[in-house]
């Protein structure tokens, strides 16, 4: 019975990930779609580079946090999947992030100078640390 019962419970978790596998999987049994991993590592990647290259152009740290927060919301669009629950997820991560990267920038905005991370990026160095 304890058998049965723990069957009728994964059953919907192998179902899903059977599916998954069939629409990730090609002939040769290789990945036709990026990994969500893979996809979040360029999206940070790219974000990190033009943070990088904006700083050391302007010699301001204003806008790190913008690209910091905002890549979590590319990020979350980029990867959402197709199952209804990958998207509600993505869509709460998407707009959590937003929605703290426009206070971040409002914060910034408002207080003209933002000293957590003057020392680290005193130099450039310290910035592509």
């Amino acid at each position: 019975m304890l058998r049965r019962r723990a069957a009728k419970l994964a059953s919907p978790l192998l179902n899903t990930w059977q599916r998954s596998r069939a629409v990730t999987s090609g002939p040769g049994g290789g990945s036709t779609v990026p990994s969500p991993l893979a996809t979040s590592a360029k999206i940070f990647g790219a974000a990190n580079l033009l943070g990088l290259g904006v700083s050391l152009a302007t010699g301001s740290h204003y806008h790190l946090d913008l690209l910091g927060t905002g890549a979590f919301t590319l990020a979350a669009i980029a990867t959402a999947g197709s199952d209804p629950r990958q998207r509600v997820s993505a869509a709460a991560v998407g707009i959590w992030s937003a929605k703290l990267a426009a206070f971040l920038v409002y914060r910034v905005c408002h207080l003209t100078h933002d000293a957590r991370l003057d020392d680290t990026l005193a130099s450039a160095s310290g910035g592509l640390g």
